[in-house]
């Protein structure tokens, strides 16, 4: 979805990290993410915020 959507906006990893304050790795990681940790939520967050997307959290029916 992060991948698709930086593509759709015609960004490299470079601009998506500049436009979101982290380094170009960690958008990398990002895109290529298999589980979220919290180490990296915070940074998803801000590449989120930066592609005009936001993070939905709600309760999950167990």
């Amino acid at each position: 979805m992060i991948l698709r959507r930086r593509e759709e906006l015609n960004l490299t990893q470079k601009e998506l990290a500049d436009k979101a304050g982290v380094n170009v790795s960690t958008v990398h990681r990002i895109e290529s993410i298999t589980s979220v940790t919290s180490s990296t939520l915070g940074n998803l967050q801000k590449v989120l915020t930066a592609l005009g997307l936001c993070l939905k959290m709600e309760e999950c029916d167990e």
